[in-house]
């Protein structure tokens, strides 16, 4: 049968599947899919290549192997488990054959299948297991082009960071070389997913090609051809033929569905798992250690009805492999005969295929096709069985290019040396570089459409039973049609002739790029081989969740490798040998690479300053995030299928990862190999359960601009910083401002310096300083008092002429820059999941995002310096800590409260010590540190040992405010007596208390509703107004509820409405248990209403007792009803409290000198970093 229209094939086979070692414990249904597979699938694979090798068959293929399937070949555990299986099914082989002496069929299947595991047993002893260095034995001999995937399959469109991305790619490369000792030079993605963000990394690593689904699911690029493309920055696209690759692939009309064929379902594991007693602990040996029914390879009936698939109702007719051997083989030439009509010029592709697997075809159309009984016979004993996934619904791993096949000189006689090079069986790129040069490209025939057929390998022999022989029947009749288009050619000039009976029936990736030229075209935006051809079958409703917690641990991973570099004296040197290694990667000479074992990158690695626990912490980290990227685990939890266990090993793995980070925090540097035994354990347990990927490189994930500036590389300059509503001309004035130079697009603009994380401090102390701020809250969106402290000092040090700029969190519809009264504000986005995090982790997310935004600033204004790093409160730490070592800054740190105080001194949860000891370390880390009041600063040198001396107390302040805020009058009623003894107003009066500040056990509310009994029996309007939200408010909305209308929850009041608030309040309460300043007392005393407060913390120095307000005990009910009504019924007496105040919040509390005072500790600590001496 010769083909109609000669189209090269081009078949892809990858091979993956998620990693399912487990080194502690028995075996598991999951790790029962790998050794299925290596009976079914690879072992047949293997023995299938053999016979191929000895028959000298030259019709090459490529092979697309992941990096966790290698490392689980490469396992001896695995392997040995694999032996015992094969060992046991083999032994209930024999049995069968006794058990069903009664019934000749299933009883000659059953000696049929134990012969073949028998064969697979010898085979995988006859190869001591190894399954790599077979593969690398075919590549050398031209059967197969091999390639690798990204390092555990994961889907890398949804990836948010390019580092992310790089890792996994490089990871590939690496191992991928580490394996088989050449350099690849292309890549299947990981389920065809592609984004354009991906190729710079492709190009970049040496990654010359990639496999892509083809537009709209039609062969070809852009004009209906099916001729691979090369994009414009040279990227080359061979589109998969979805028409030729669904006559096997697809689930309703696919050859594997024929009726003849081999039902999956109905293996004896489940049938008699599932049965008697007697006929369960029959099976028992032979299924999983704790009787859960599996897959024993022993199955005797075919699939029967039209539909295929599942076990229907219905009984199945027994299986006849002679009938299915011969149907292989037909289905096997139909193939070979489609692939002209599979491929149109731009039109539908045939549908003879889905007819040819229809039972109602007649005999006839197949008889010329069917093999002799002999041979059919032969081939069927090549028949194997298993792999793990539905061919509907594939993982393509990934697929790059390149191969040894340059160096092999082939087992062929010298008759057919021309047919060996014609078919491309011997010939092949390797890992050299395609010489650029025109002569070479002028030697090229024009482009031709190839029909690009890609599969799961674990299709042929796990869910197609007859998958294999249907592969090697295709492939021998592959080499003989191309052997007889030479033989009736009668010439011998070699393959360059232009004869399109002379094109080769197969082809890999390399040997097109030898032999054609390649049309110009644009890759997709976006694109997969799933479902619609984008991301929906990994990104959905189901698994959404996931993917705000992966970019938060890309995140995570870029930071801790950042940090571990800069802490490195040799990281240049590092980063150096790390782009040495992407040279070599991409090399032409496959003997440059050395592999990390012995060569250069493993001794830099050990020669850094960086020890090794710290080394072997980030690459576990990197394996752990990187097993939680599979696109398995999405992939599982959207079918239904496994999802559980989906769920189960993503959230192992990212807690895995997490719990790995806050190691590094441990390493004494003083003592840098020592960790305490549970964490080495913890370290120890990760390494077991996932060796892989020995010489993952953390250094891949640092951004791509620190890693050109630690390797001495000046990157260009990006675009200048321009704050969100500034025209022009403000953006140029405020960028000469910022810098001190004129800006990029002024007249006098000077070539920009190369870009440095090291600040040049301002060495006048008369010029203004140039201030970096982290502070998790901002105006205008407020939560509590930090946000407005942090705020008013940013104003007034940015009217005093100071460069300010603020890192803090992100709310609502806040734009992300902005330029605030004078202050440049950058808001980050706190990734977020569906589910609620942890406050702790909120808290992290949060820092990696300031972390990156400061980074990201600095490569954006090359010139912008730093003088000082201002951090307030402990929610910044992580961002202060390495910002102030990466910056080279000297750091101040306000402490704006304590989690001892907030708590009471009562810290019996994790996460209540947890914060302590993040204080404590940043008031370590403080070259200087600022307190809001003297009680504070008690509290912090006793909590944290810090000298009293080297503590500054730098109260809280309110910017200046109107006149008619200073000046309110007092409600105009006149005085009356009442039976208390007290000066009254009349009770008909109605009379506000007011409430201000979050709903927290140590603000006392209920203090306030313990007192209001004794104020109502006084003046019953009396109203008590709580305006805040917090934890406690449904404890106090259910004290509150008895007094019905009388008390008023206003819930968050923002600037505005807190205005209104006091300007309508009688009294301002405030019954903290802890309070370390208490900046509402000001607020109060700024709006003119009088305060009664206690007498605790900050507010004992912001309240006089008896003079500008009352100051008493926050414990007596009794006590504090009686100072409240004092205050109602004497409106003399609160607006001489009143005006007290405002004088002493003029005079005592000024911004103007708040601001001076905090620009002094600046100065103080950068005086101190230039100096030698201790500070």
């Amino acid at each position: 049968m010769s083909i109609s229209q000669p189209v090269p094939a081009l078949l892809v086979f990858h091979a993956h599947l998620p990693y399912v070692y487990r080194p502690d414990g028995g075996l598991t249904l999951e790790e029962y899919w790998f050794h299925e597979a290596m009976c079914d699938v690879y072992l047949p694979f293997v023995d299938c290549m053999d016979r191929l090798l000895n028959g000298k068959v030259c019709s090459p293929v490529t092979l697309s192997v992941s990096p966790v399937l290698l490392s689980m070949w490469e396992n001896p555990e695995l392997q040995e488990r694999t032996r015992e299986i094969l060992k046991r099914r083999v032994e209930l082989g024999r049995k069968e054959k006794e058990r069903l002496t009664d019934k000749p069929g299933p009883a000659s299947l059953a000696y049929r299948y134990a012969g073949r595991y028998a064969d697979m047993l010898a085979l995988l002893d006859k190869i001591d297991g190894k399954m790599i260095p077979r593969l690398r034995l075919y590549a050398d001999r031209g059967l197969i082009q091999l390639i690798p995937a990204a390092a555990t399959h994961p889907f890398l469109p949804l990836f948010k960071t390019e580092e992310a991305a790089f890792a996994q790619l490089y990871t590939a490369v690496t191992e991928f070389r580490r394996y088989f000792g050449f350099a690849p030079s292309g890549i299947w993605l990981p389920e065809c997913g592609y984004t354009p963000k991906l190729e710079p990394i492709l190009l970049r690593l040496g990654l010359r090609f990639t496999i892509l689904e083809a537009p709209d699911g039609k062969s070809g690029a852009g004009q209906g051809s099916a001729a691979p493309y090369v994009t414009p920055d040279g990227l080359q696209v061979f589109t998969r033929d979805a028409a030729a690759s669904a006559l096997v692939w697809s689930r309703d009309s696919g050859y594997p569905g024929h009726p003849d064929y081999r039902e999956y379902y109905r293996d004896i594991g489940y049938e008699l798992g599932r049965g008697t007693p007697a006929e369960q602990a029959y099976i028992r040996p032979y299924v999983l250690p704790d009787g859960t029914p599996a897959a024993t390879g022993y199955k005797y009936c075919r699939i029967t009805g039209a539909a295929g698939g599942g076990d229907g109702a219905g009984g199945k007719a027994p299986y006849d492999a002679g009938r299915a051997a011969e149907l292989a083989a037909a289905h096997a030439r139909h193939f070979l005969a489609s692939l002209g009509a599979a491929v149109p010029r731009g039109s539908e592709a045939t549908a003879r295929g889905a007819a040819g697997v229809d039972a109602a075809d007649s005999a006839a159309d197949w008889e010329a096709a069917v093999p002799t009984a002999q041979a059919a016979a032969g081939l069927a004993s090549s028949v194997s069985a298993a792999a793990k996934r539905q061919p509907a619904e594939a993982f393509p791993a990934s697929g790059l290019a390149g191969d040894a096949a340059r160096r092999t000189q082939a087992a062929c006689t010298a008759p057919e040396a021309e047919h060996t090079r014609a078919s491309g069986c011997y010939a092949g790129e390797g890992g050299a570089s395609r010489p650029a040069a025109s002569a070479s490209e002028a030697r090229l025939l024009p482009p031709r459409p190839v029909a690009v057929c890609a599969f799961d390998l674990e299709l042929f022999g796990h869910w197609w039973h007859e998958g294999p022989l249907w592969l090697e029947t295709l492939l021998r009749e592959g080499d003989l049609e191309q052997r007889r288009r030479y033989a009736a050619s009668g010439s011998h000039s070699g393959p360059s002739l232009p004869d399109s009976e002379k094109q080769p029936v197969f082809l890999t990736p390399s040997l097109y790029e030898e032999r054609y030229a390649f049309d110009k075209g644009t890759a997709p935006a976006l694109s997969s081989w799933g479902r619609g051809g984008d991301a929906r079958v990994w990104l959905n409703p189901a698994t959404d969740w996931m993917y705000p917690l992966l970019h938060a641990a890309e995140e995570a991973m870029a930071l801790a490798a950042a940090r571990a570099a800069r802490t490195d004296t040799a990281a240049g040197k590092a980063h150096q040998a790390l782009a040495a290694e992407h040279d070599a990667i991409s090399s032409s000479d496959p003997l440059s690479f050395h592999s990390p074992d012995s060569g250069p990158n493993r001794r830099d690695h050990e020669n850094l300053s960086h020890t090794a626990l710290t080394d072997r912490i980030l690459r576990q980290a990197a394996r752990e995030l990187m097993l939680a990227q599979s696109s398995d685990w999405a992939f599982m939890i959207e079918s239904g299928d496994m999802a559980g266990y989906a769920a189960e090993r993503f959230h192992e793995h990212r807690n895995n990862f997490y719990q790995l980070l806050p190691i590094l925090d441990d390493i004494d540097e003083r003592q840098p190999d020592v960790l305490s035994p549970g964490k080495l354990e913890l370290l120890h347990r990760m390494e077991r359960s996932a060796p892989i990927f020995a010489d993952v490189n953390w250094r891949a994930y640092l951004p791509r601009y620190l890693s050109e500036t630690l390797a001495d590389k000046k990157p260009s300059r990006a675009p200048a910083f321009a704050p969100a509503g500034l025209s022009p001309e403000e953006q140029t004035a405020a960028e000469e401002r910022e810098t001190g130079k004129p800006s990029a697009g002024s007249s006098q603009a000077k070539p920009p310096a190369a870009n440095s994380f090291t600040a040049a401090p301002n060495t006048d102390k008369k010029a203004s300083l140039r201030v970096l701020v982290l502070a998790w809250e901002f105006p205008p969106h407020l939560i509590g008092g930090l946000g407005r402290a942090v705020g008013d000092l940013a104003s007034q040090l940015a009217r005093d002429g100071h460069i300010v700029h603020v890192i803090t969190c992100r709310r609502d519809d806040e734009a992300s820059d902005s330029l605030w009264n004078g202050v440049h504000v950058h808001r980050v986005e706190v990734l977020q999941s569906s589910e609620s995090p942890a406050f702790l982790d909120w808290v992290f997310r949060l820092n990696i995002a300031m972390i990156l935004r400061v980074e990201r600033l600095m490569e954006e204004n090359q010139e912008l310096r730093f003088d000082t790093l201002h951090a307030h409160d402990w929610l910044v730490y992580y961002a202060a800590r390495d910002c102030r070592q990466a910056l080279r800054l000297p750091l101040v740190v306000t402490l704006h409260a304590t989690e001892h105080g907030r708590k009471l001194g009562r810290l019996d949860d994790p996460v209540s010590r947890k914060i302590h000891a993040a204080e404590s370390s940043l008031a370590e880390l403080a070259d200087k540190l600022i307190v809001c009041s003297d009680s504070m600063a008690e509290e912090v040198t006793s909590l944290f040992n810090r000298k009293k001396s080297g503590v500054t107390v730098i109260p809280n302040g309110l910017p200046a405010s109107s006149d008619a805020e200073n000046n309110r009058e007092p409600h105009p009623v006149p005085a009356c007596a009442g039976d208390s003894g007290y000066p009254q107003r009349p009770p008909s009066a109605k009379r506000r208390i007011l409430y201000l500040g979050r709903l927290v056990p140590e603000k006392n509310i209920p203090l306030l509703l313990a007192a209001l009994p004794y104020v109502l029996e006084q003046f019953p309007e009396t109203e008590l107004i709580i305006a805040g939200t917090g934890p406690e408010e449904a404890f106090i909305g259910g004290l509150a509820s008895p007094f019905g209308d009388r008390v008023r929850f206003t819930g968050f009041a923002d600037e505005a409405a807190k205005a209104r608030l006091l300007a309508e309040a009688d009294v301002c309460a405030i019954p903290s248990l802890y309070e370390p300043f208490g900046i509402v007392a000001l607020e109060a005393m700024r709006a003119g209403v009088p305060l009664v407060a206690s007498d605790t913390g900050g507010l004992a120095g912001l309240v006089e007792d008896g003079v500008d307000g009352f100051r008493l005990p926050p414990a007596d009910p009794r006590a504090w009803a009686g100072k409240i009504c004092l205050l109602l019924v004497d409106p003399e007496l609160a607006a001489l409290f009143t005006k007290r105040a405002s004088a002493k919040l003029r005079t005592c509390f000024n911004m103007k000198e708040i601001g001076t005072a905090t620009t002094n500790v600046y100065q103080s600590a950068i005086n101190c970093q230039r100096s030698t001496k201790t500070c």
